[in-house]
Parts: structure tokens; C-alpha cells; sequence
């Protein structure tokens, strides 16, 4: 009997047990809960806020939600930024009062009540409405009077609250100078001034051609970064809310236009940049879609206002270090072949077999693979003698199951630089000379060194 009544003990200590944790533990969360939502200056669940609207110094503006997004709707309508209105409100809703400061008040001004700073208005779905007067800092600055206009205490709270309420209207809307869906861009059309006509349509997963001026792969990577700079970068400042005439902001004649086809519709999205600001490191922007007139710094302006180089693939050997299975180099005065076996080795097989030191001959083929042009000479040459390029001293052609991938041609030194291009385009380019010294490889320079050789036979 007696394990009955040890079972029976451990079976109250068990009840017990879950009495303490049911009305002390549970219920003390619970008090404490209670006590930190009774501190909370706006006692309103933000799901069910749908405006708000704050006073102080820079600007009086209201914000509202309709359909799960903010928008200023006084004292104009413009577009939010639903991140930043949305965490404002809740930052203000978690402000709590740290303690009362006066009861039955008669006098405001030593608190700076009598003509507040500042006020913050919130207003439910069923248009109930909270407000409260922001007010001067306590003598220490670490907190600042608070009083609601119906109410005679004031309370202080945390300075962090003026900082909540003291947003301008910039600080709240929506900046985004080009809104477009950039991961389903199929076509970038830009008229630019300086540059002429640009276009670049996608051709596949990631993969982009240039059509005008000239057809040649783009790189997908600064096709990216272009439109990313669309999206990323910021309004500076808007300064015409519902403009009358383009023309004075040269909108009418712009220096760059940027249209971004979107989807299967192909919906266009575009941005025009007009004139600098009075020759200032800002230019008048202006989203073709929406009213107002805005600023962009000069180095969104560089970032966007590119040629068709800028988009070009400036690997023009075609060699991704796979793709081809036999090479036939002129280097100077000296001609070879070489091929890749099943083991993935290369060797020479004109004008003799000739083993080749694994180390010199990889680095050989990453230089080829990685001849990257560093500026555009031009796309429509008039001849190739005046660079070198009609009898060039390097030619490098690549070959996958006898059929050429590329070739490239590289002519006379100018400078730091040579002058190359790929065989089968017109275009011609220069290439810094440390690049080039990467490719004049003889036989002598390839071929596996005597010492190893001998080396190996012993």
C-alpha cells in the first residue's frame, strides 16, 4: 500500500504544481502585461489604425491606409513609403508614460503645452480619434511632456517620441524615382543625349543582347546594376508637386530618357532626367506616370546615363574556359595548334606533339578566357590598318568539334594599350598591354621544362 500512497502524493504535487503555474506564473505574465499596456500613451492596436497625422516643425501631414497601403492625403496627396510610415506609427504607438508629472493643471507654459510643438492624431477603423500635445523637454532632456487636450495631468515620456512625431513630409513618402518590376524587365530602351539610342531586350534566363546601336551580348551583371541603380537610388528633393511646364526644367528636351518594358504586356515604365539644377550637382527628374517634379544627384545622373559599351560582354574571346576543344595561335612569328585531350590536358599537335607544362598552359587559357577590352575605339572603323589589325601580330582562334567559338585579333601597341578585336565584329577596342603579355606565349614559353623532363625519366 505503500506505493498507492506515494502515487497518490506525486499526484497532488503534480495538481499543485499546475495551480502555481496557472495563477502565479500565467497570472503573473499576464499582470505584467496588463501593467505595460495601462504605461502605453495610445492605447490602439495598430492593425487597427488607418490614419494618422502629425504636427511640428517642418510640416502638418496626414497619412492614410487604404487597401494595405499609405499614401499622404494632406496637405497633397503623394505616394508613402509604406516601410517607413508603418514602422513611424508603430513606434509611436510603443511609447508609454514614464511617469505623472501634474494633476488638476492650471498653468501650461512651463511645460511648453501652452503652445505645443508638436501633436500627433490617430484615428481607428471606427473612426475614434486619439490625440496628444508634444511638449518641451524635462530639465534633465531626457524626457519630454506629453498631455492630451482633454485631460488636465501631463505626463513625461521618452524624448525618442519627437523624433517620431518631427517627420516632414519628405521623410514619408515615397522616393522611388522609377517604380517597375525589375525581375520581369524584358527590353531597356535609352535615348540619351550624349549616347544616342540604346536598346537591350533579354534573351533568355539572365541573358541580355544589345540591339541598337550594335548587336552583341550584353553582360547580365551590369544589366543588374543599371536596374538596380533605377531602383535603388532616391528622389533628393521634390520640387514641383503638379507641374504646369516641363520646359523650364528641361523635361521637354531631356538629357536621358529611360524607358523599361515590362511582363508578357510588355508595360512600359520611364524616366525622364532633364536639366542641372542652376549647373548644381542635381538634375530635374520627373517619372513619366506621376506629377511631380523631383531631383536626382549628378552620380544617379553618371550611374544611368551610359553608352552602349558600358552594357557590352567585354570578354571578346568567347572563351569561358569550357567551350572550346582545339586552338590555332599566331603569336608574333610563330604558329601552333593545340588540342584538348579526354583527360582534359592540352598539348601541342602542330608543328610537333609537344607536352605542355599543365601550370603555363592553364595560365595561358585563363588569359585568353579573360581578355577583357577596357575601351570602346570604335564600332564602325573605316579600315583595320590604322590600328594594326589588318596583318595583326596575334591571332588566337577557338574551336569546339571543329567548328570556330571566336577569334581574336590583337594589332599595334599605343601607349599603355593594344588594339584588338574579336574577328567576327566590326568593332575594334584597346586593351591594357599587361593583358595582352598574358597571351604571347611561344612553344618554348608552353612546352614542359627539360628540368621536369628529366626528372621525370630518372
Amino acid at each position: 500500500m505503500k506505493w498507492k500512497n506515494t502515487l497518490i502524493l506525486f499526484s497532488v504535487f503534480l495538481v499543485l504544481l499546475a495551480i502555481i503555474y496557472i495563477f502565479e506564473i500565467q497570472g503573473t505574465k499576464k499582470r505584467e502585461a496588463k501593467e505595460e499596456y495601462e504605461k502605453l500613451l495610445l492605447k490602439v492596436d495598430k492593425d487597427s489604425v488607418v490614419e494618422y497625422s502629425l504636427k511640428n516643425e517642418k510640416d502638418t501631414l496626414t497619412v492614410r491606409k487604404s487597401n494595405g497601403k499609405w499614401d499622404i492625403v494632406s496637405p497633397f496627396f503623394a505616394g508613402g513609403d509604406n516601410k517607413k510610415i508603418q514602422s513611424n506609427l508603430e513606434s509611436i504607438l510603443e511609447s508609454k508614460i514614464e511617469r505623472t508629472i501634474v494633476q488638476n493643471l492650471t498653468d501650461l507654459e512651463p511645460y511648453g503645452l501652452h503652445k505645443p510643438r508638436g501633436e500627433v492624431t490617430v484615428v481607428k477603423s471606427d473612426s475614434s480619434k486619439i490625440r496628444l500635445l508634444i511638449g518641451d523637454e524635462n530639465p534633465t532632456g531626457s524626457f519630454i511632456y506629453v498631455k492630451y487636450p482633454e485631460k488636465p495631468d501631463i505626463y513625461t515620456t521618452k524624448k525618442s517620441l519627437w523624433s517620431y512625431v518631427n517627420k516632414s513630409i519628405y521623410d514619408l513618402r515615397d522616393k522611388q524615382i522609377l517604380h517597375f518590376d525589375k525581375d520581369n524587365v524584358r527590353k531597356i530602351d535609352l535615348s540619351s543625349k550624349k549616347y544616342g539610342k540604346i536598346i537591350i531586350e533579354k534573351i533568355g534566363e539572365d541573358k541580355w543582347q544589345i540591339t541598337e546601336p550594335i548587336k552583341y551580348p550584353a553582360r547580365s551583371s551590369t544589366v543588374r546594376i543599371y536596374l538596380n541603380s533605377l531602383t535603388g537610388n532616391k528622389a533628393k528633393e521634390f520640387v514641383d508637386e503638379d507641374p504646369q511646364d516641363l520646359k523650364k526644367y528641361g523635361l521637354k528636351n531631356p538629357l536621358l530618357i529611360v524607358n523599361c518594358y515590362v511582363g508578357e504586356e510588355l508595360t512600359k515604365a520611364t524616366l525622364i532626367i532633364g536639366d542641372s539644377l542652376d549647373g548644381s550637382s542635381k538634375f530635374y527628374s520627373k517619372e513619366e506616370s506621376r506629377k511631380p517634379v523631383f531631383t536626382i544627384q549628378k552620380y544617379v545622373f553618371r550611374n544611368l546615363n551610359k553608352d552602349a559599351f558600358y552594357f557590352q560582354e567585354k570578354k571578346i574571346s568567347g572563351y569561358d574556359g569550357k567551350n572550346a576543344d582545339s586552338i590555332i595561335a599566331k603569336i608574333e612569328d610563330e604558329e601552333f595548334a593545340c588540342v584538348r585531350d579526354t583527360n582534359n590536358h592540352w598539348i601541342i599537335v602542330k608543328p610537333d606533339t609537344i607536352e605542355l607544362e599543365k601550370s603555363r598552359i592553364n595560365n595561358w587559357l585563363n588569359g585568353i578566357r579573360d581578355f577583357i577590352v577596357d575601351k570602346l575605339v570604335t564600332y564602325k572603323p573605316k579600315g583595320l590598318k590604322t590600328y594594326g589589325l589588318d596583318y595583326p601580330s596575334v591571332k588566337i582562334a577557338l574551336f569546339n568539334k571543329g567548328k570556330k567559338v571566336e577569334s581574336i585579333l590583337v594589332g599595334k601597341k599605343d601607349g599603355d594599350y593594344y588594339y584588338t578585336k574579336n574577328e567576327s565584329y566590326p568593332y575594334v577596342y584597346k586593351i591594357k598591354e599587361y593583358k595582352v603579355k598574358r597571351l604571347l606565349k611561344k612553344i618554348n614559353d608552353l612546352k614542359k621544362s627539360e628540368e621536369k623532363d628529366s626528372k621525370s625519366e630518372k
